[in-house]
This record gives structure tokens, sequence and C-alpha cells, in this order.
């Protein structure tokens, strides 16, 4: 069958991201107008934004930064002992999780605290 090269190719991703749209005998498509409770759109919008802020919060980027041996040391010998102790529901303890949770706890120190904190003595008294 030879298509009509005046015929609009249907749009799919519009059909899917508008609630209510009609599609004519002759292909034209039409959008129904339908009044929308607005509060329950803002409802909406703000569960979009907190999927969106968690994804964001959630998400992981790896990096590479050169650490001295004896810390790489450290870090595997508390992930071992760490790995042995009972957590909640048999978590597992990370690497990323150690390093995360210990520059949240420096930063939160730092911020709370700025030149008394034990995060600023220590890094000011480094060569």
């Amino acid at each position: 069958m030879m298509k009509n090269k005046n015929q609009r190719t249907p749009d799919i991703m519009s059909d899917l991201m508008q609630e209510n749209r009609t599609i004519n005998k002759d292909n034209n498509m039409t959008i129904e107008h339908v009044s929308n409770n607005i509060s329950s759109k803002q409802e909406s919008n703000k569960e979009i934004n907190t999927v969106i802020n968690k994804t964001i919060n959630d998400s992981r980027e790896k990096t590479t930064f050169n650490l001295r041996m004896p810390i790489l040391s450290q870090l595997d010998e508390t992930w071992i002992t760490l790995r042995r102790k009972k957590f909640k529901q048999n978590q597992k303890v990370t690497k990323t999780q150690l390093v995360e949770l210990a520059l949240e706890m420096a930063f939160e120190d730092l911020k709370e605290n700025g030149e008394l904190s034990k995060f600023y003595r220590k890094l000011n008294s480094v060569e």
C-alpha cells in the first residue's frame, strides 16, 4: 500500500505525554480539553520533583583519588572488620559507604565548628 506524501506521521510521544487525545478519520489529531483539578496536578508535580531529587541524590559517579598506602590499609581493615559485624536487615558494608560516611562526618564537623573542627585542625597541620 502506497502512503500519501501529504499524510502526517502520528506523533507517538505526544500521544503518550498528553492525557486526552483523539484521532479523526483523516488522521488529524485533535486535543480534547478537559478541566483538571489544579491541586491534583500540583501534588503530581511534587511527587515527580521528589522522585527527581531522590534520583539525583542517590546517583553515583565513579571517581578516582590517590590515597596513601596506610590509609588504604586502614580502609581495608575497617571494611573487613565491619563486614563481620551484624547490621540491621543483614546490610552489607561497602568501602564506598565507609568513604562517603567519613566524608559526610568531616564536612558536617567543618560546617558546624569551622576552624575549631577536628577536620580543619588536622588539615591545617598537614605538611
